[in-house]
This record gives C-alpha cells, structure tokens and sequence, in this order.
C-alpha cells in the first residue's frame, strides 16, 4: 500500500505552506486548533536517516511555522512531537514532526497530557473539508502578513 504522505493528491487540501524539500499540513485530526505537521516531500521513515544539511532545513522551517501557528492561535507555548516506530505510537511510516500551538487552559486536567491524545488519535474527529479550508486560509494570512 501506498504511503499517505508520499500520495501529494491525497493530501494536497491539507498543504497550506511548501518549500523543495518539506511540505506543512494542517492534520485532519487535530488534538488542539492549529495541530499541524511538517513532511519531507521525499518518503523517509526515520529521523535517524536524515543529513544534517536536510535536518537544519527542517528545524529552520519547524521555527518558522510555529511562530505563524502561535500568532493565528494566540497562543503562548506550544508542543512538537515525533513518533518514531510502532512502539512510539507512529501511525503512517513517513517521517513527520507534530506541531501543536497551546493556550494556557487549552486541555482539561494536566496540559502535558497531550501527547497521549496523538496515542488516541482514533477517537478524534475527523476535521470536514471546511473546518480544513477555514484553518489553512487563517495560517496562510499570517504567512502573508
């Protein structure tokens, strides 16, 4: 079976900001408003796989996509997570960074329980196309600004 990541026609609504390398999605399951994720274009299962050259690009680019998703969000904190292998809780076998944007008082009970909700993630809903196409025109007026 194909990978999803690897299908761009699949996931090609989700995209709200690319570069050569990298595509940044809005996560059709969201654990928080703003829940995103950063792919390599190129199929990489692993975190230990990548150059440094390609690793530096990557976190350059997580940087500046969580200052956007804070400031559409108004948030003042926020989460990145990787889950690498079964064991961990990945899902889809192709690299990808969690970007969550928080809020003080964002998740009920202790705030650093949210990376169980990435474990859980077949109870989330499944965002509609809307509530997709609303979140990705909020984040990319804050790309463009």
């Amino acid at each position: 079976m194909k990978c999803v990541f690897c299908n761009f026609e699949k996931i090609m609504n989700q995209i709200f900001f690319e570069t050569e390398n990298y595509c940044c999605l809005y996560n059709i399951k969201p654990v928080l408003p703003g829940h995103s994720l950063i792919i390599p274009r190129k199929h990489v299962e692993s975190f230990l796989d990548f150059k440094e050259d390609e690793l530096k690009e990557m976190f350059l680019l997580v940087q500046k996509i969580v200052k956007v998703l804070m400031k559409t969000y108004g948030s003042n904190g926020f989460n990145l997570g990787i889950q690498e292998g079964e064991s961990a809780g990945q899902s889809i076998q192709h690299f990808h960074i969690h970007l969550l944007p928080r809020r003080t008082g964002d998740m009920e009970g202790d705030p650093s329980k949210w990376f169980t909700r990435l474990f859980d993630n077949k109870n989330l809903p499944i965002f509609s196309e809307e509530d997709i196409k609303r979140n990705i025109s909020m984040i990319k007026k804050q790309l463009s600004d």
